[in-house]
């Protein structure tokens, strides 16, 4: 169930990681839904007063998901956001629902190409800061 006019996520494995590590095929995960506004580069809001962003949607908010008895369920400030890959945290700086991080991982084909991972809207580990190696799959929150 979505709203009608929005694509289904395909699992990735960041959204494998995030249903292992919170448990949520235990807790009879089906599938994340999405609303207006919710997907990358949305000009509308899913909150509030629904109206126009300023600006395009920068992320994709995954938050909500409907479980096998049909209920539309909510993630929640204590959901554990696991790192994508290996890699060394660069950056940690507040936005407006609590920290971002940045990490930077390297790619497998040995050549020291670099790419980053943003997580928004976060609660990291008190431990985690500039210079932090992170692990894939590892929550980056407590």
């Amino acid at each position: 169930m979505k709203f009608p006019g929005t694509p289904a996520l395909k699992k990735t494995r960041f959204t494998e990681f995030l249903i292992r590590a919170n448990a949520l095929h235990e807790r009879g995960f089906e599938e994340w839904l999405f609303w207006p506004g919710m997907l990358f580069n949305s000009l509308d809001k899913w909150w509030g007063d629904h109206g126009k962003r300023d600006k395009p949607h920068e992320g994709l908010d995954i938050c909500l998901y409907k479980d096998r008895r049909n209920r539309i369920l909510r993630l929640d400030g204590k959901t554990k956001i696991p790192a994508m890959y290996d890699g060394v945290v660069v950056k940690i700086f507040n936005d407006f629902l609590g920290k971002s991080l940045i990490i930077e991982h390297g790619l497998p084909n040995g050549d020291n190409s670099r790419f980053c991972t943003i997580y928004g809207h976060t609660n990291p580990h008190a431990d985690l800061r500039v210079g932090s190696i992170v692990k894939e799959g590892i929550s980056l929150q407590p």
